[in-house]
């Protein structure tokens, strides 16, 4: 994560993840399983600030930092 923008994805595997958010113009609400080190939500946050982001975790860990 960049300290100085850490809504910027770092890793090109993320923004290949995103590809199908190409075909839509104003996305209004979005799944995001698995939390991990939360590079997705900052960057939806950031992009889409009106975005409703629903996400799902397996650890109870992650979920109680979020």
């Amino acid at each position: 994560m960049s300290l100085s923008k850490p809504y910027q994805l770092l890793l090109p595997y993320t923004e290949a993840m995103l590809a199908g958010l190409v075909i839509i113009e104003q996305p209004k609400r979005l799944l995001n399983l698995g939390l991990g080190g939360g590079s997705f939500l900052r960057f939806f946050n950031k992009t889409w600030p009106k975005l409703l982001v629903g996400s799902v975790d397996s650890r109870f860990e992650v979920i109680d930092l979020s």
